[in-house]
């Protein structure tokens, strides 16, 4: 069963540097000194293939990189993607795996 959580209202929306580790058609991993709570909603903007996205996510988990490290890993589910970022998504996708598919067929 699936909670709903109601969106926060923000004044001013805050914004936190971080690296994408791992990005799928259903949500992404991102690596992140800033600490999340489970169930926290995010905007993530992404530039695939040239243009720029905003995509709407909720935190699913976080744990630590390793003991000694201050980023965190933090796991998030896309939500209400609308059918063009769905498309921009997976045609980046796609793009990246025929690229990734290549490159091991050289070595």
């Amino acid at each position: 069963m699936e909670q709903r959580v109601p969106k926060p209202k923000l004044r001013t929306p805050l914004s936190y540097p971080a690296k994408i580790a791992d990005l799928g058609a259903g949500g992404l991993k991102l690596i992140s000194k800033e600490s999340f709570r489970r169930h926290e909603r995010l905007i993530v903007r992404l530039e695939l293939l040239n243009k720029s996205a905003e995509l709407s996510c909720l935190t699913v988990r976080e744990s630590a990189k390793c003991k000694d490290s201050p980023f965190k890993i933090v796991g998030c589910k896309f939500e209400d993607v609308t059918s063009r970022q769905n498309n921009l998504l997976c045609s980046y996708l796609l793009q990246e795996q025929g690229r990734q598919i290549r490159k091991s067929k050289r070595v």
